[in-house]
């Protein structure tokens, strides 16, 4: 008798837990991982620790130092799943990164950030991303950059005429303000301060 009883408290207290819990079994946790094309990765126009100089018409010399070399990191991100905040469902995304950044003194141009990152959606590939002066100036699929394939621009570079990419036009161009010219291999080659202050890569 002491035993079903026993019984009996254990499975009320038991059914009592249950129905004070709003939400039901433990969540479980899902990851997605993004990573980026292999292409990409081998195709980054920065690679190790280096210097850039850059020089306007003016003879204005931009030096910017890179001491970190490329960082390559994972950025998580968190998506909660459940509108109720008393029952969060959190679900993790997972964003291979490559990272590089030139600092320097002149006060037309004296930072340069550059990341490639996955995009989450879609099928246009790798991100790559120009942060000039703590502002962004473009970002486009990395296959632009690296392939010349987009926007198109002549420039005397290193004594000959080169085609790079522009940022003159195109949906992704986030300050019609500025324009940087960038160069397969070479990463960025031209910042357009405007039309008649121009610092080349030297």
């Amino acid at each position: 008798m002491k035993n079903k009883l026993l019984i009996l408290i254990i499975a009320v207290i038991s059914f009592a837990c249950k129905r004070e819990s709003p939400c039901g079994e433990p969540y479980e946790s899902k990851s997605y991982n993004y990573y980026l094309a292999d292409s990409n990765k081998a195709n980054f126009p920065y690679t190790k620790i280096d210097t850039l100089v850059f020089v306007n018409q003016d003879w204005d010399t931009a030096l910017l130092v890179n001491s970190d070399g490329v960082i390559h990191y994972t950025e998580r991100k968190g998506v909660n799943g459940d509108n109720n905040p008393a029952c969060q469902k959190w679900d993790y995304h997972y964003y291979e990164n490559m990272y590089t950044k030139f600092i320097g003194k002149n006060k037309n141009l004296n930072r340069i950030d550059v990341q490639l990152f996955p995009q989450e959606f879609g099928s246009g590939g790798d991100y790559l991303l120009y942060t000039i002066n703590g502002k962004m100036i473009y970002r486009s699929y990395a296959v632009n950059f690296y392939a010349q394939s987009a926007h198109r621009f002549p420039l005397i570079y290193r004594g000959k005429e080169v085609f790079g990419v522009s940022t003159t036009n195109g949906s992704d161009h986030l300050f019609p303000g500025n324009k940087i010219i960038t160069f397969k291999g070479e990463g960025l080659i031209a910042y357009f301060i405007n039309d008649s202050n121009i610092y080349i890569k030297q």
